[in-house]
């Protein structure tokens, strides 16, 4: 996990997990297995190539988009608890504004390169939607 505050109003982590599970034993296992597809009466379907038809099953379900659900509910509990503990009355919510019933347009991403452009006082396209954008939430 890295964390990334520069105080320029955009504190953000980044959450890196392996798609491989760890054997027993701490080696690596396999990050996915084959399973065959099978036709009415159980049996393997072979292809013209002479192969069986199969699909690729995931050994983890880390990658599972229906997981950044979880896992970013489960970081707003954690950093709202924080707050409170600090004392701070700011506090955050993991759902984009309209699923917060937040009537808000959201800024675009900016990028590598187009923030340092901004930075050095370059405008770019980007930027300036993020302006319109300001100007229009506010």
């Amino acid at each position: 996990m890295c964390v990334h505050d520069k105080g320029d109003g955009n504190p953000h982590a980044h959450i890196m997990l392996t798609l491989r599970p760890f054997n027993e034993d701490g080696t690596w296992a396999a990050k996915s297995k084959k399973e065959y597809i099978l036709d009415k009466n159980g049996e393997r379907i072979r292809l013209p190539s002479g192969e069986y038809k199969s699909r690729k099953v995931s050994a983890v379900d880390w990658n599972d988009k229906g997981k950044a659900e979880i896992w970013r509910a489960a970081w707003e509990e954690y950093q709202n608890a924080y707050l409170e503990r600090v004392g701070s009355s700011a506090r955050v919510d993991h759902r984009s504004y309209a699923r917060q019933g937040i009537e808000k347009k959201p800024t675009v991403h900016l990028g590598a390169a187009a923030s340092q452009m901004e930075k050095r006082g370059v405008a770019t396209d980007r930027g300036n939607i993020n302006r319109t954008v300001a100007v229009s939430n506010q």
